[in-house]
């Protein structure tokens, strides 16, 4: 088993492990979990089986280097315990920028993915310099709604 190589970034942990492909080489997987060791849930997963490398570490720097890329992509993070049930709710939040931007999320209750809202903006407001807390607000108001439908 190739050495793994694991660190902590944007509030996530994650595990780079090299796999050994056929003809000795290695090929990139990394695993992504919710807090501060592996110890939390999985957020996501991924493995490169078309890249190969001539090593384990060159395997690892290329999984967190993806691994962060994917974090990256999701600019609102946060969490919050809903008041109603307890259940432990997360998110993942991304927007595009400018006229008829569209928006998605990831939100996962009790660690597990419970829904994926998206929509786009009708209006071209993002020019305002709140485009974060406005993109939130939308996400925050997607999962209200679907959590007062029973979710």
């Amino acid at each position: 088993m190739a050495q793994s190589h694991s660190y902590a970034y944007a509030g996530h942990y994650i595990v780079c492990t090299p796999k050994r492909t056929a003809d000795n080489g290695y090929y990139a997987c990394f695993r992504i979990y919710r807090g501060g060791s592996s110890d939390g849930d999985v957020v996501y997963e991924q493995a490169y089986p078309q890249a190969e490398f001539g090593s384990a570490d060159g395997a690892n720097r290329y999984a967190a280097e993806m691994a962060s890329y994917w974090l990256d992509q999701w600019p609102i993070k946060g969490s919050f315990t809903r008041k109603r049930d307890g259940r432990a709710i997360t998110y993942l939040g991304t927007y595009s920028v400018g006229h008829g931007a569209d928006w998605n999320a990831r939100v996962y209750c009790d660690g597990n993915l419970m829904a994926t809202p998206g929509g786009a903006f009708q209006y071209d407001i993002l020019r305002d310099p709140n485009i974060y807390q406005a993109a939130e607000h939308v996400i925050l108001a997607a999962i209200d709604g679907g959590a007062s439908k029973g979710s």
